[in-house]
Protein backbone atom coordinates (compact mmCIF):
# COMPACT_ATOMS: atom_id res chain seq x y z
CA UNK A 1 0.00 0.00 0.00
CA UNK A 2 2.95 2.29 -0.54
CA UNK A 3 2.89 5.52 -2.54
CA UNK A 4 -0.89 5.79 -2.82
CA UNK A 5 -1.50 9.15 -1.13
CA UNK A 6 -3.70 7.45 1.49
CA UNK A 7 -5.01 9.90 4.09
CA UNK A 8 -6.05 9.44 7.70
CA UNK A 9 -5.16 6.99 10.46
CA UNK A 10 -4.34 3.30 10.47
CA UNK A 11 -7.24 1.12 11.71
CA UNK A 12 -7.16 0.36 15.44
CA UNK A 13 -7.33 -3.42 15.00
CA UNK A 14 -4.67 -3.60 12.33
CA UNK A 15 -2.95 -6.74 13.56
CA UNK A 16 -5.80 -8.59 15.19
CA UNK A 17 -4.63 -12.13 15.85
CA UNK A 18 -0.93 -11.31 15.44
CA UNK A 19 -0.40 -12.96 12.04
CA UNK A 20 0.80 -9.97 10.02
CA UNK A 21 4.42 -10.42 8.82
CA UNK A 22 5.01 -7.61 6.32
CA UNK A 23 3.37 -4.22 6.42
CA UNK A 24 4.17 -1.45 3.98
CA UNK A 25 2.45 1.93 4.08
CA UNK A 26 5.38 4.18 3.22
CA UNK A 27 5.10 7.38 1.20
CA UNK A 28 1.48 8.16 1.98
CA UNK A 29 -0.19 10.92 3.97
CA UNK A 30 -1.11 8.86 7.01
CA UNK A 31 -1.25 10.66 10.36
CA UNK A 32 -1.86 10.14 14.03
CA UNK A 33 -0.73 7.60 16.56
CA UNK A 34 0.23 4.05 15.66
CA UNK A 35 -2.60 1.72 16.81
CA UNK A 36 -1.99 -0.06 20.11
CA UNK A 37 -2.75 -3.38 18.40
CA UNK A 38 0.63 -3.23 16.65
CA UNK A 39 2.42 -3.79 19.95
CA UNK A 40 0.95 -7.31 20.06
CA UNK A 41 1.79 -8.23 16.48
CA UNK A 42 4.69 -10.53 17.29
CA UNK A 43 4.89 -11.95 13.76
CA UNK A 44 6.32 -8.82 12.10
CA UNK A 45 9.35 -9.39 9.87
CA UNK A 46 9.38 -6.28 7.67
CA UNK A 47 7.79 -2.91 8.45
CA UNK A 48 7.83 0.16 6.19
CA UNK A 49 6.09 3.13 7.82
CA UNK A 50 8.46 5.78 6.48
CA UNK A 51 7.45 9.12 4.97
CA UNK A 52 4.14 9.69 6.71
CA UNK A 53 3.15 11.76 9.76
CA UNK A 54 2.79 9.07 12.41
CA UNK A 55 3.07 10.03 16.06
CA UNK A 56 3.54 8.21 19.34
CA UNK A 57 6.28 7.31 21.74
CA UNK A 58 8.56 4.92 19.88
CA UNK A 59 9.00 2.52 22.79
CA UNK A 60 5.26 2.41 23.53
CA UNK A 61 3.98 2.14 19.96
CA UNK A 62 5.91 -0.97 19.09
CA UNK A 63 6.16 -4.27 20.93
CA UNK A 64 8.48 -7.24 20.87
CA UNK A 65 8.98 -8.76 17.45
CA UNK A 66 11.23 -11.85 17.69
CA UNK A 67 11.49 -12.29 13.90
CA UNK A 68 11.85 -8.61 12.95
CA UNK A 69 14.38 -8.19 10.15
CA UNK A 70 13.76 -4.70 8.75
CA UNK A 71 11.98 -1.62 10.08
CA UNK A 72 11.89 1.85 8.57
CA UNK A 73 10.10 4.52 10.59
CA UNK A 74 11.97 7.48 9.06
CA UNK A 75 10.38 10.84 8.28
CA UNK A 76 7.55 10.75 10.81
CA UNK A 77 6.92 12.44 14.14
CA UNK A 78 7.77 9.61 16.55
CA UNK A 79 9.12 10.73 19.91
CA UNK A 80 10.53 9.22 23.07
CA UNK A 81 13.79 7.39 23.52
CA UNK A 82 15.36 4.57 21.55
CA UNK A 83 14.88 1.68 23.94
CA UNK A 84 17.76 -0.79 24.11
CA UNK A 85 15.31 -3.59 23.21
CA UNK A 86 15.40 -2.40 19.60
CA UNK A 87 19.02 -3.53 19.40
CA UNK A 88 18.41 -6.99 20.85
CA UNK A 89 16.54 -8.53 17.95
CA UNK A 90 18.70 -11.35 16.62
CA UNK A 91 17.18 -11.22 13.11
CA UNK A 92 17.31 -7.42 12.72
CA UNK A 93 19.43 -6.30 9.76
CA UNK A 94 18.12 -2.74 9.27
CA UNK A 95 16.82 -0.16 11.76
CA UNK A 96 15.92 3.22 10.30
CA UNK A 97 14.39 5.92 12.48
CA UNK A 98 15.91 9.03 10.89
CA UNK A 99 14.16 12.41 10.92
CA UNK A 100 11.83 11.97 13.88
CA UNK A 101 11.80 13.55 17.35
CA UNK A 102 13.63 10.78 19.18
CA UNK A 103 15.70 11.99 22.11
CA UNK A 104 17.92 10.66 24.83
CA UNK A 105 21.06 8.62 24.46
CA UNK A 106 22.02 5.95 22.00
CA UNK A 107 21.84 2.65 23.89
CA UNK A 108 25.30 1.33 24.74
CA UNK A 109 24.27 -2.06 23.35
CA UNK A 110 24.69 -0.73 19.82
CA UNK A 111 28.18 -2.23 19.72
CA UNK A 112 26.82 -5.73 20.40
CA UNK A 113 24.50 -6.01 17.39
CA UNK A 114 26.15 -8.58 15.14
CA UNK A 115 23.64 -8.91 12.29
CA UNK A 116 22.78 -5.23 11.90
CA UNK A 117 23.81 -4.02 8.44
CA UNK A 118 21.99 -0.69 8.36
CA UNK A 119 21.36 1.81 11.15
CA UNK A 120 20.07 5.31 10.45
CA UNK A 121 19.41 7.48 13.51
CA UNK A 122 20.19 10.78 11.79
CA UNK A 123 18.34 14.05 12.34
CA UNK A 124 16.94 13.25 15.78
CA UNK A 125 17.87 14.61 19.21
CA UNK A 126 20.18 11.81 20.32
CA UNK A 127 23.35 12.11 22.37
CA UNK A 128 26.29 9.74 22.88
CA UNK A 129 29.04 8.57 20.63
CA UNK A 130 28.51 5.39 18.68
CA UNK A 131 30.94 2.79 19.91
CA UNK A 132 33.97 2.00 17.78
CA UNK A 133 33.01 -1.70 17.60
CA UNK A 134 29.83 -0.90 15.73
Amino acid sequence: MDENQFLGHLPEHLCHGGKLENYTVNNNKLTGPIPKSLSTCSSFKRVHFDNNSFTRNLSVAFGVYPELQFIDLSNNDFNGELDSNWLKYKSLTDLRVARNNISGSIPPENGNVKGLQGLDLSSNHLVRKILREF
